[in-house]
């Protein structure tokens, strides 16, 4: 006659059980809070079983609520197994796995309702027992389809009392925006108030009511059949390809903004590092940055993001000084500058810096002449080891009207208006030098 193992109700409260007893085996699963591995229990000579050894490394109320409670749809629970620093919780091997696992096995062949009302009923009168029949009221918290297992005999029961979470703000919620069939037969119990959720007893009574209707079991039946179901999931998934492609297009535009927005920084960054000295005098030596940075003078009333925009123009097409003094009013439409307005303000501005260009060619300044002349002289504008420098001079330009009717009574002159110490420096200075 077989013995039956130790109950772990009687005595402590939970029995112990020697390793030397325990042979492990290979791993099932990982659950919330350890490994579950398979494994063989010696509970006695020439007696084994095989059982189920979760692991864990500080035995919190998961081993005492199991010590509690026995239920048929409940695992069972045989003792703990202390293992170096850490302890096995042994209870009983559930053959087919978890319902989750079952469940989406495709070499299983598809399941009757009659079964699924059998597995809902089973699941609900072990809740029922841990709510209203069990010595401490204990709420699961966690109860999912990987926390039931199916035996041999393809019994449902309730594992895994180690989880807690708040049973008010820890709900799951439905993500889709239509109505499941499984959401309608339970719409109450989503309330997010406890007490307008239906309890244990009358979701039983509900199981009850549809196992003993033929009519509502032949409703619930439909709603296994994925034939019936295909139209509403090929909505779903037409909503969820819409979501994925405006997603898509939200991540294209925010990445434009972010390279626009790099690109800014970057401009800014490099125009004003080049303009922390002036411009050159020469326009024909300007380069992109500088056109950039005199466009912004001229537009300056205009909105940011359009400069902005006509800035990134002249550096994408390289608008150096000499391109900028032939654009046309075609070109500044093809750099975005759309406004006929604007145009003719932009046209008016490069006619005038023409001018200047100009008057700087024919009548250069006393610095840019001697450039000139160096370069005319040695072939560049720089001798070696010269000092230039520019020194600053008040020139005072006067005109003398002698009285008389003579037609040479008018007598200018130019004087200097400058300080002995500081003259006599100017002339001790390199003759070379641009003054």
């Amino acid at each position: 006659m077989t013995k039956d193992p130790p109950s772990p109700i009687e005595g402590a409260v939970y029995p112990e059980i020697k390793r030397e007893d325990i042979e492990l085996g290979h791993q099932l699963g990982v659950g919330t809070f350890g490994a579950v591995f398979c494994g063989t229990w010696h509970y006695a000579p020439g007696e084994q079983r095989v059982v189920a050894l979760k692991k864990v490394f500080v035995l919190e109320k998961e081993a005492q609520i199991l010590s509690k409670i026995r239920h048929r749809n409940i695992i069972h629970f045989y003792g703990i197994c202390k293992s170096m620093s850490d302890f096995f919780i042994v209870t009983d091997y559930a053959e087919n796995g978890s319902l989750f696992d079952y469940l989406h096995n495709d070499k299983i062949a598809s399941i009757d309702f009659t079964t699924t009302l059998k597995w809902a009923e089973q699941i609900a009168q072990a809740l029922h027992y841990l709510h209203f029949e069990a010595t401490d009221t204990i709420i699961h918290r966690d109860l999912k389809s990987k926390n039931v297992v199916i035996d041999a005999k393809l019994v449902c029961k309730i594992c895994d009392f180690g989880t807690s979470k708040d049973l008010t703000h820890s709900c799951t919620a439905p993500t889709w925006g239509g109505t499941a069939a499984w959401m309608r037969l339970m719409e109450k119990c989503w309330k997010m108030n406890p007490k307008e959720r239906l309890n244990m007893k009358e979701i039983l009574g509900e199981l009850h009511h549809i196992s003993r209707n033929s009519e509502t079991q032949k409703e619930c039946s439909e709603f296994l059949e994925k034939e019936n179901w295909h139209e509403e999931i090929i909505k779903q998934k037409q909503q969820v390809d819409k979501m994925r492609k405006n997603l898509e297009k939200r991540i294209v535009k925010l990445q434009a903004t972010e390279k626009i927005m790099r690109n800014r920084i970057r401009n800014e960054a490099i125009i004003d590092a080049a303009l922390r000295q002036p411009p050159p005098e020469n326009v024909l030596q300007w380069n992109e940055y500088h056109s950039a940075w005199w466009i912004k003078t001229i537009l300056q009333a205009q909105e940011a993001d359009f400069v902005e925009r006509v800035q990134a123009a002249i550096f994408r097409h390289r608008i150096t000084g000499a391109r900028l003094l032939e654009i046309s009013q075609k070109d500044l439409e093809y750099l975005g500058i759309n406004k006929l307005g604007t145009r003719i303000e932009v046209m008016r501005a490069i006619r005038a810096l023409k001018e200047d260009h100009n008057r700087f060619k024919h009548f250069p300044t006393l610095s840019h002449s001697h450039k000139l002349h160096l370069e005319k002289v040695h072939g560049h504008a720089h001798i070696p080891n010269q000092v230039t420098s520019s020194e600053s001079i008040i020139l005072v330009l006067g005109m003398n009207l002698r009285i008389t009717d003579n037609i040479r009574r008018f007598k200018f002159y130019v004087d200097i208006d400058y300080n002995e110490i500081q003259f006599q420096t100017v002339l001790n200075r390199s003759t070379t030098g641009s003054y």
